[in-house]
């Protein structure tokens, strides 16, 4: 093989590697985009939730406090909002503390 056309293949494959690298670099960086928004949905749905539960929690309370008379849920209807707070509470947590959890490993 003549070394003119040895050094056009190496510039060939040169260029070549270069690409595959800036395809590469591309891919990492999407990726590093869908895990950034991921993490914002996260975050706002754990937000969500946690202001959902001080609602709930608050509705609860309030109905509680107020004179018999001025409540308008039953004990049923009590019963439903203290399950759906539970539910919602352990979400919250369990979101937490998996992300806190996860968070840490990573960075060790």
């Amino acid at each position: 093989m003549s070394p003119k056309i040895k050094k056009n293949l190496e510039n060939s494959i040169e260029n070549k590697k270069e690409t595959f690298v800036d395809y590469d670099n591309e891919s990492e960086k999407q990726l590093l985009r869908e895990q950034k928004t991921f993490h914002w949905i996260k975050i706002t749905a754990t937000i969500i939730f946690s202001i959902l539960l001080i609602v709930i929690f608050g509705i609860y309370t309030l109905h509680f406090l107020i004179p018999e008379e001025k409540r308008w849920l039953s004990m049923e209807d009590l019963e439903r909002i203290k399950s759906i707070a539970v539910a919602v509470a352990s979400g919250v947590f369990s979101s937490i503390t998996t992300s806190y959890f996860f968070n840490n490993r990573n960075r060790k």
